[in-house]
């Protein structure tokens, strides 16, 4: 179920019981940094929830007044991510938050990394459409193939890919990749779905998996 996100600071039309003109705007969300510690995400300067985010954790679906948005994303290791995000009514994003893995300063000492972001755009199924399926990954790697149900798809990093599912692929489909098995997705109810592919610190694949349900 959606959360209506109610924040006296961030909705201040939420006390009216008429939505806004043009509808609500909508946003998400994602730790995919795949390391250990918490996200803290402050919107407009108000805490999203004070315990923060673990890797592999989403929030569910915020209706947002359409405007412009303060984020500020704080890692308890990576340090900080800011950015300004303007939203119209009936946009969907999910802030992707990544873990983002710079250059060598010194020949043998490790790589530093740091807390990065990316911004994903999606949309809720009109009735009657099929379902859909959008994959992102952020993996080093610079393109990765999957496949679902037996069906193959290729996304190149930070691009998304997306894929119709079809009734013969089935209600919970299976994500392969190199022959091993990812995991399961649900589409038991006609959804737009998301899937979020991203390498944890010891480099092991991890996913997310988010979907928009037809009313």
């Amino acid at each position: 179920m959606r959360a209506i996100f109610k924040l006296a600071l961030i909705l201040a039309a939420a006390a009216s019981a008429q939505e806004p003109e043009g509808g609500y705007a909508r946003l998400r969300f994602v730790n995919a940094t795949g390391m250990e510690g918490a996200v803290l995400v402050s919107l407009d300067g108000q805490k999203l929830n004070s315990r923060g985010y673990t890797s592999g954790q989403a929030t569910g679906h915020m209706d947002v007044l359409p405007k412009n948005y303060q984020i500020e994303l704080k890692h308890d290791t990576l340090g900080e991510s800011r950015l300004n995000l303007e939203l119209r009514p009936g946009e969907m994003r999910a802030v992707i938050v990544l873990a983002k893995i710079g250059e060598t300063k010194k020949e043998g000492e490790p790589p530093e990394i740091t807390l990065d972001h990316h911004l994903l755009e999606y949309t809720v199924l009109e009735k009657g459409s099929p379902s859909s399926l959008l994959v992102l990954q952020t993996t080093p790697l610079p393109s990765l193939e999957i496949s679902v149900a037996g069906k193959s798809c290729t996304a190149e990093r930070f691009k998304p890919a997306s894929m119709v599912v079809t009734g013969d692929m089935g209600q919970f489909p299976v994500v392969h990749f190199q022959q091993r098995r990812v995991c399961s997705l649900s589409f038991h109810e006609p959804a737009d779905a998301a899937l979020i592919l991203y390498a944890d610190a010891k480099g092991t694949l991890q996913h997310i998996f988010f979907k928009n349900h037809v009313r």
